[in-house]
């Protein structure tokens, strides 16, 4: 071991080496002494990716001393990007999270470099990377209506956010203003929304105060700026009930009778409805049940009872409360008489008619008598009848009567006003005060009476009694009465204008009771105790006042018992109201306890408004109201009946602007320790009115004449009562400045967007000022309206006064030109906006100049793209206007095909907003910025055939644009715009422009005015507010110019156009609307004629229908194809046949073959396809059995399909225009029998047609004609009168079977006919074949007539003709003369007669143009026509015939028919060469 020290002098490394020498050799070893050193690791680079501007990222960046020796750090970095901790030392392995924070407050791309400086000297560097991104969020919605919402319920509603940017948003929901009753719960109130999420915010409303509207608005915001409004509203109501009647009328009632009648009570709401008629039990009119609760959607009943003794007539307005909602009245009358006093009957139009004179203005009563006529004479209750009978009709049903739309109204106050103020607003018969308190007395001795004055207002003497019921013990024996009050003297007579004192004394039965009874003082004219003192028309009804008496016996008693008694609620809020105005609620109390409960209403700072008219009795005013300053409480005191409740009504009178609050104590059974409080809370305020227009100025956009520019301007109303406003304009601005709406009412914190339209008339600058006017109460008819809605009933100031700051200057003129007086709104608030714009002259061109379409298919959609280019240094408002110059060109026989319809919706939503018109521009209102460009795009959908000739004109207009839903007008191409002008213009397509619906009012939500225009007549109409104003069902302005296939006009007849301007640009556009043109063009069968195989297969009629338009059938049938539902039956329903006869064969011979051709002769490409509904489309597997026929006619038609017996091939081509195709049509006899097989040709958007292929094979010997349309008769060419050389006529008789067909022919009723005609031979046989003889099989007998005419007349006759063994059939032999001279018109052919001639056939060509499999030999024309040939002259024709082999042919020619020995023609027919070789 070799120990080595080290001691060293100074603190630095030290290096050394030392030589181990062992014999000879030696061994280096170094020394080395090192300080301890430090060393920090950490990572390279950090990237925080995306993140949202303007918020906080943090990020973890470890660090790590890998050394022996204690480190100090520090970091420096740029902004955004910072370090925490900034500086710090790390022992030896300590690791430290540095926290990297990035808080950018700009979107974009942020790198730095954060160095690390070390104490050791070195300098480390990270690289920090990231990027910044605004994020963005939407509100599915940004106004939430929940509706009428009756208080105890709530409502929820949830709209939908997201987050559409890709970085995480931070979202806070806070509340912004508008009502702060705290009515609305909005959550979540903050989270985070990842890229692309979504989530929902859930909104719920719970109403306290009835008749409340609540608009709360809150913010969604992210720290990046991105803020979102959301308005919540909801409305406050009350349960409903709806009573079965609300007139009582019992009739005469002998005194001493207690008629009843039954009062149906239904709650029309979803929750329980607590009600409570204020009536005494025991009063003349009662209730068997005055208080309860009724459940949703549930009907109760009561009994109305009459106990009245006192001969004359009783009147009551009994008013039932209702919690949480308006209070309902009804009416009980009746007149009691006996034998000594007989009362004029008391009618419900008696009451009518009082109320009404007082509303009018007071009652006058002179000398007794009452002079109640006024200038209308008022109606009784019609219904009152109908009440009585339908109540005996509800006690037998037990049910409610059947629901009216409206309650029914009583006469004069009702509700509320009923209530507090009483129904006679004369005050004819007033008491000093309705409440007597006899406090608290002992039963062993008289308590000290009340007293107080009753007072007669009227002019003539009065009657008055007080009427005192008995009282009822609630804990008694039941049924025992006692009289606890008594009124001395019983009954008074007052002279006019006059006052009488009545004492009430109290005299309790039991000791520890709570007493308190109502009272009625009946008061009535002393001339209505006899009705012989009375007219009808002099009937005045009776007063009743009511009196509430109380007093208790608890003089040297204390109660034994504690109240149980529970409010409804402890805080009660008012809706908010204006000065003048009053605003009611309910209270309830509930006693729950087993005894009756005294209950009082107290406040410390109790102050009554008017102690004469707090304790001032009135007819019909409910007694014990109780002021405590602004509130009121009816009734202020009582006794709570055991296991009862009772209702409170509460009245919030404001006497100044602000929120007034008064704590009432309610103290039940007049002790302090049993008290409880509840908070009134009430609000006055005026309306107030703000906007969003800075230093109000609004600055338009020079704007060229004839067009419009728009701002749209948000006012709102920030108090929490409804504001009426209307707009006023000065005379500058008369006609050249709109606001839509111009009037409205806004309800609490609720706003409205107006829309302003500069449309200037003349080239200048514009600089006026407009007002917006706060309109006062008086001129609300109604605090409650919608949204923005607008009031038609709304007055709007005129005069200088009402605007002196708007420069009237007896030229200021409302928004919508009413006229009303000059002083009703000179105290108007307003505020006053200055209107800066500029006019300009406009230019306009569009490209291209050209608008040619081509050939389109009928029913789809064709387009071409113009470009609107604006010259001018001004905004030009356009709009399109379609004229079809030639509707007449357009067929409007077929039906209108919409094959392209799908295509069209999906690409411009023709099919939802345009309807079954056929052109629209796809923005044909809009706006051309100065010095730019804009594409529009026509579309054009024929769904009729024809040719299109339209002209788009572009014309300047003043029309705001609009969005969807268009409300069109017509404007006939070259007529006048008239309506009447409209409505008579030919048929065929109408140019329209969009224009306001054709309706007399405005919209709901608004108020619509118009103004006279230098160059326009224009109708202005309010447009639909985003955000506040109902959707309008029916659309105002269109976006699409568009005309149809109608001749008759469409929407609103108000012209909203420059008509009698010429068109800023104009483009021609014409198109050809035509179906794909499929036809037949050539025949071909082996052994017949190409005339006799056309005919045969009935080519002429089927090329007449490929030629007419797609009908409704063919529509129907292809709609049902193209859903997979047309079956055979069904297309064999809807599609007629087309018959095409393939002859006779006989049975077991080879197939017949017809070749035809079908050819494109139309400018669009066709695809056809030819099948059967019954064959299956695709091939199916050998293992699939198909359905079995059922019917007799499916089993045939399988049959012919199975053995190939009909058929064509092939089944489907496709033909360009221009080119041909050969189908290939067989029948091949298998069997003996007449066959049949319908087959569908289908063209691709064109016509869908039934084919129906028929054959008959019969025998060998079978004797049969050829059959075809017309062959048993002979129709001859019209001839002329005296016509000395007729040209010889021919019929050809032609064996169509395969055996000889022998023939007999009997001309003897030619003679019969000849008799009739003088004994001139009008027709004649002229020789060719004989009349009797044997036709080869494929040969023709021809038999020649001359027709020579006597009169100008139609002729005809039958020959018999004999076929075989047949029995002789009729030929018809017809012709028609005519007079050359007197008629040259009749020269003209008959449809009949042209049939006959194969030149005039749709289709047919003698050329040949199809060749059959084999056919080598081809002429150059298969049908020579000679035309007129002159007798005794030669006529030429040249013949080519083409060889299509390879070697050549001899031919010979078979004159046939036209050889000399048949004679057939008057002359020879030769074909040279005859024979030869080609």
């Amino acid at each position: 071991i070799i120990k080595v020290y080290f001691r060293p002098q100074r603190q630095q490394q030290h290096t050394e080496q030392f030589e181990l020498v062992c014999g000879t050799t030696s061994l280096l070893i170094p020394l080395e002494a090192v300080l301890p050193a430090s060393k920090l690791q950490m990572q390279s680079a950090i990237d925080f990716g995306s993140v949202p501007a303007k918020e906080l990222a943090l990020q973890l960046l470890p660090i790590k001393n890998v050394g022996d020796a204690p480190l100090r750090f520090s970091w420096k970095i740029e902004a955004p990007f910072s370090i925490e901790p900034i500086a710090g030392q790390l022992m030896p392995s300590q690791i430290l999270s540095c926290e990297v924070r990035f808080e950018p407050q700009e979107a974009a791309a942020y790198h730095a470099s954060a160095a690390c400086s070390l104490d050791n000297g070195e300098l480390l560097t990270v690289q920090i990377n990231g990027l910044a991104k605004f994020p963005f969020l939407s509100l599915e919605s940004s106004r939430i209506d929940l509706g009428e919402v009756v208080v105890g319920q709530t409502a929820e509603a949830y709209v939908r956010f997201g987050n559409h940017s890709p970085v995480a948003a931070n979202f806070t929901l806070t509340l912004a203003g508008g009502s702060r009753d705290d009515v609305f719960s909005i959550q979540p109130s903050r989270g985070t929304l990842q890229p692309n999420e979504y989530s929902v915010l859930h909104v719920v409303y719970s109403p306290k105060a009835t008749g409340t509207f609540s608009c709360r608005t809150c913010t969604l915001a992210t720290a990046g700026g991105n803020k979102l409004t959301l308005t919540c509203q909801g409305t406050a109501t009350g349960p409903q009930l709806r009573l079965s009647s609300r007139v009582f009328c019992f009739g005469n009632v002998r005194s001493g009778q207690s008629p009843s009648k039954v009062l149906y009570l239904e709650n029309c709401s979803n929750v329980p409805l607590v009600f409570e008629f204020l009536q005494d039990p025991n009063g003349v009119f009662a209730l068997t049940r005055c208080s309860g609760v009724i459940a949703p959607r549930s009907i109760t009943h009561t009994a109305v009872l009459f106990k009245g003794t006192l001969p004359t007539n009783y009147w009551q307005r009994i008013v039932c409360l209702i919690k949480d909602s308006e209070p309902l009245a009804i009416d009980a009358l009746a007149t009691v008489y006996d034998d000594s006093s007989r009362p004029p009957p008391l009618l419900y139009k008696h009451i009518e008619s009082y109320l009404a004179k007082v509303q009018a203005g007071g009652l006058t009563l002179l000398n007794g008598t009452a002079d109640l006529t006024t200038t209308t004479q008022v109606q009784s209750n019609a219904q009152q009848q109908q009440h009585d009978s339908s109540s005996s009709m509800f006690n037998v049903l037990g049910q409610m009567p059947p629901s009216t739309q409206q309650q029914q109204q009583l006469a004069g106050p009702d509700s509320w006003q009923a209530l507090f103020d009483g129904v006679d607003a004369a005050q004819a018969i007033t008491v000093s005060s309705n409440y007597l308190d006899f406090g608290s007395c002992s039963r062993l001795q008289p308590a000290e009476p009340c007293s107080f004055t009753v007072s007669n207002n009227t002019g003539a003497k009065v009657l008055a009694a007080l009427l005192v019921t008995p009282w009822q013990d609630p804990l008694g024996q039941l049924g025992k009465v006692a009289q606890v009050f008594q009124a001395f003297p019983e009954s008074l007579e007052l002279r006019p204008h006059s006052s009488a004192t009545l004492r009430v004394v109290f005299r309790p039965p039991h000791d520890g009771v709570y007493y308190c009874q109502g009272l009625v003082l009946l008061a009535g004219l002393k001339a209505m105790r006899s009705f012989r003192l009375a007219q009808d028309a002099e009937v005045v009804p009776p007063w009743c006042i009511g009196i509430m008496a109380s007093g208790n016996t608890f003089a040297n008693l204390n109660p034994e018992y504690s109240p149980k008694v529970i409010l409804s609620s402890s805080n009660i809020t008012f809706p908010p109201c204006r000065l003048g105005e009053m605003v009611h609620q309910t209270l309830a109390l509930l006693n729950k306890g087993d005894t009756p409960v005294h209950f009082k209403f107290t406040a410390a700072s109790s102050s009554p408004i008017d102690i004469k008219q707090q304790q001032l009795g009135i007819a019909g005013a409910a007694p014990g109201v109780g002021w405590f300053g602004p509130f009121g409480a009816l009734p202020s005191q009582g006794v709570l009946e055991p296991k009862s409740q009772k209702l409170v009504a509460l009245r919030f009178q404001p006497q100044h602007l602000d929120m007034a609050q008064v704590n009432l104590t309610c103290i039940f059974n007049n002790t302090s320790a049993n008290t409880t409080c509840v908070l009134l809370t009430g609000t006055a305020c005026e309306p107030q009115l703000s906007w969003d227009v800075p230093d109000g100025q609004l600055f338009f956009r020079p704007t060229c004449i004839g067009a419009s520019s728009q701002h749209c301007i948000t006012i709102g109303n920030i108090s929490q009562v409804p504001a009426r406003w209307c707009w006023v304009v000065s005379k500058k601005l008369q006609d050249v400045v709109i606001f839509e709406p111009s009037a409205g009412v806004l309800r609490g914190f609720e706003s409205t967007q107006v829309r302003v339209s500069f449309a200037p008339i003349k080239q200048q600058v514009y600089n006026a000022r407009a007002a917006l006017l706060l309109l006062p109460p008086n001129a609300a008819a109604g605090a409650a309206g919608s949204g923005g809605a607008a009031d038609d009933n709304c007055q709007q100031p005129t005069s200088a006064d009402a605007n002196q700051d708007v420069e009237m200057e007896d030229s200021q003129r409302p928004a919508d030109n009413r006229q009303n007086s000059p002083t009703d709104f000179a105290d108007a608030e307003k505020l006053i906006l200055t209107i800066i714009g500029e006019a300009t002259q406009g230019a306009l061109s569009i490209e291209p100049a050209d608008g040619n379409f081509g050939a389109i298919n009928v029913g789809y959609p064709a387009r071409r793209n113009f470009q609107l280019t604006n010259k001018s240094n001004g905004v030009l408002r356009y709009s399109i206007e379609l004229v079809n110059h030639a509707p007449e060109l357009i067929d409007t026989e077929g039906a209108e095909c919409d094959f392209g319809t799908a295509v069209a919706a999906a690409d411009s939503n023709c099919e939802t907003q345009h309807g079954s018109r056929d052109a629209w521009i796809d923005e044909p209102e809009g706006v051309v910025n100065a010095r730019t460009s804009k594409s529009l795009t026509l579309t054009l959908l024929p769904r009729r055939r024809g040719e299109y000739k339209l002209t788009l004109n572009v014309l300047a207009t003043t029309l705001p644009q609009q969005s969807s839903h268009p409300g069109m007008r017509s404007i006939l191409a070259g007529s006048s715009s008239s309506p009447a002008a409209a409505a008579a213009g030919p048929a065929g397509l109408v140019a329209t422009v969009p224009s306001y619906p054709h309706t007399s009012t405005a919209p709901a939500g608004s108020s619509s005015g118009s103004s006279n225009h230098k160059y326009f007549s224009r109708t202005h109409s309010t447009a639909e507010s985003p955000n506040i104003m109902a959707k309008d069902p029916e659309g105002w302005l269109g976006d699409a110019a568009i005309f149809t296939a109608a001749g008759a006009a469409v929407g609103s007849t108000k012209a909203a156009m420059p008509l009698d301007k010429p068109p800023l640009a104009a483009v021609s556009v014409t198109a050809i609307a035509c179906f794909p043109a499929l036809l037949v063009k050539d025949v071909v069968s082996v052994g017949l004629p190409k005339q006799v195989a056309w005919q045969m297969l009935g080519i002429q009629q089927l090329n007449q229908e490929l030629c007419s338009p797609v009908g409704g059938a063919e529509v129907e049938a292809q709609i049902l194809a193209d859903r997979g539902m047309l079956t055979n039956d069904k297309a064999l329903m809807l599609l007629p046949p087309y018959k095409m006869d393939l002859g006779v064969v006989a049975a077991g011979d080879a197939a017949r073959s017809f070749w035809v051709q079908f050819a494109n002769e139309g400018p669009l490409p066709i695809d056809w396809q030819l099948h059967s509904y019954d064959a299956p489309e695709v091939e199916l597997e050998s293992w699939v059995e198909t359905a079995r026929p059922v019917s007799q006619t499916e089993k045939e038609r399988a049959f012919v399909i199975e053995n190939a017996i009909l058929g064509m091939q092939p089944h489907s081509g496709t033909l360009v225009p221009g080119s041909t195709q050969q189908v290939h049509v067989t029948f091949n006899p298998v069997v003996e029998g007449f066959f049949q097989l319908p087959l569908f040709l289908r063209i691709k958007d064109g016509k869908h047609l039934q084919l129906q292929l028929s054959g008959q094979a019969v025998p060998a010997s079978a004797q049969l004609p050829l059959t075809i349309k017309g062959s048993n008769s002979c129709v001859f060419a019209a001839c002329p009168l005296g016509e000395l050389d007729p040209p010889l006529q021919c019929y050809e008789l032609r064996n169509g079977g395969p055996a000889p067909l022998h023939y007999m022919l009997d001309i003897s009723p030619l003679q019969r006919l000849a008799k009739q005609n003088y004994s001139a031979e009008v027709i004649k046989f002229a020789g060719g074949s004989p009349l009797e003889g044997v036709v080869p099989p494929g040969e023709v007998a021809v038999f020649n007539w001359l027709f020579q005419p006597l009169e100008a007349k139609s002729y005809s006759v039958a020959l018999p003709l004999t076929l075989g063994d047949a029995q002789p059939q009729p030929l018809l032999l017809r012709g028609r003369g005519y007079h050359p001279l007197q008629h040259p018109e009749a020269a003209r052919s008959t449809a009949e007669e042209t049939a006959q001639r194969w030149q005039q056939w749709l289709g047919f060509q003698a050329a040949p143009s199809l060749a059959p499999p084999g056919r080598i030999l081809l002429p150059s024309q298969e049908m020579l026509d000679f035309g007129v040939c002159l007798p005794a002259s030669t006529t030429k024709r040249l013949l080519l015939l083409h060889n299509r082999a390879a070697v050549p042919l001899a031919f010979v020619w078979d004159m046939g028919v036209f050889s000399e020995d048949y004679r057939v023609i008057s002359g020879r027919l030769r074909v040279t060469p005859g024979t030869g070789e080609h």
